[in-house]
């Protein structure tokens, strides 16, 4: 939705870039996708059900994955998400 309204040139491609990395329109639609589709209250209450249930204090790949796809968006947008709010660290990604 950010390349929709916020991109000046259009593109169709997806973007294989790592998170934090490549150009500022990616970066930016990836804060804005995390940001826009997801509460923070409901990403705290999800993150600590998974550390509850899974009876460990990180998060893995595979948690990673199963909330970018619980929450509709990539998992770049997830990892970035995660990150900015203290989820992960950088040495984790």
């Amino acid at each position: 939705m950010y390349h929709l309204y916020y991109d000046e040139v259009k593109k169709s491609s997806v973007s294989l870039i790592l998170i934090g990395e490549g150009d500022e329109t990616e970066r930016k639609a990836d804060q804005f996708a995390s940001y826009f589709l997801i509460f923070p209250s409901s990403l705290y209450r999800m993150v600590e059900e998974i550390r509850e249930n899974a009876n460990r204090t990180h998060l893995e790949v595979e948690d990673i994955i199963k909330l970018g796809q619980f929450y509709g968006i990539s998992h770049k947008a997830m990892l970035y998400r995660l990150r900015n709010d203290g989820y992960l660290d950088a040495e984790e990604i």
